[in-house]
């Protein structure tokens, strides 16, 4: 029927099934490195993440001992004042450059710093610029963190059929007497014909997913049939599937 009379005559329901040739092979899970927690940002973020800490500390040190309201600054006013009364050398050196730093690491894991906040404007103005930088970091790397444990960075030697004719490390098949066999051997395409010619044809399905377990085997088959497989791979090795085509099903009723 052509497809004008089947748009008159003819509708169908949702796809209630979606089947296709699918390749299958299976890879073993990378290894992850001792400083894979680090790898969500690359290294120049890290330099820059640290050498601003460093400038924030500095800055904050700073301004405590030049701002007259600073710590150091109130120091000096009550000693003069007072002729030596009133802040103790404690209170002068309490935002020093070794507790700014520390200041620095605290906020950074979202600690509160336990040598209190600056007093003066400006360094309250580095202290607020170090904490939207630390809060706009934390989204990032947990962003990009949540994206390297989710998405496995498997290396996959083939992506097509092309690729699979063109590399020598696996080998490849599907299951004999099947519609697979009728279509590689029955195609007149040169390129069914010749991945035809190096295909391994195994008795069943069960021994073909169990030889792509076991070796280095890409296995060509029903993508339905390949997802149910799955669970049976063990937990480091995963089920690599390359979708060739997609085939929908439907029920046709009359109008």
């Amino acid at each position: 029927i052509c497809p004008k009379l089947q748009q008159k005559r003819i509708r169908y329901s949702q796809t209630y099934f979606r089947s296709g040739m699918s390749l299958s092979m299976a890879l073993e899970d990378s290894q992850k490195e001792m400083f894979y927690w680090l790898s969500p940002l690359g290294r120049n973020v890290w330099a820059a993440v640290f050498l601003f800490g460093v400038i924030c500390a500095a800055s904050m040190s700073s301004y405590s001992k030049l701002s007259p309201f600073g710590y150091y600054g109130r120091y000096n006013h009550y000693r003069s004042a007072s002729d030596g009364a009133g802040d103790t050398k404690e209170e002068k050196n309490r935002f020093s450059f070794k507790n700014c730093v520390w200041f620095i690491v605290s906020s950074f894991f979202q600690q509160g710093p336990d040598n209190g906040s600056p007093t003066c404007i400006s360094g309250r103005i580095v202290a607020a610029s170090w904490w939207v930088f630390c809060l706009l970091i934390i989204m990032m790397y947990t962003a990009n963190l949540t994206a390297n444990l989710t998405v496995s960075n498997m290396k996959k030697p083939i992506d097509s059929l092309e690729s699979l004719l063109s590399q020598r490390e696996y080998s490849y098949g599907s299951v004999a007497g099947t519609s697979y066999e009728n279509i590689f051997k029955g195609s007149k395409l040169k390129l069914y014909e010749k991945i035809a010619a190096n295909m391994i044809w195994l008795d069943s399905s069960s021994e073909a997913f169990n030889k792509t377990i076991e070796d280095k085997f890409v296995f060509i088959w029903d993508s339905p049939q390949i997802d149910y497989n799955q669970p049976r791979f063990d937990s480091h090795i995963y089920l690599y599937e390359i979708k060739l085509c997609s085939n929908q099903y439907a029920l046709a009723f009359p109008k």
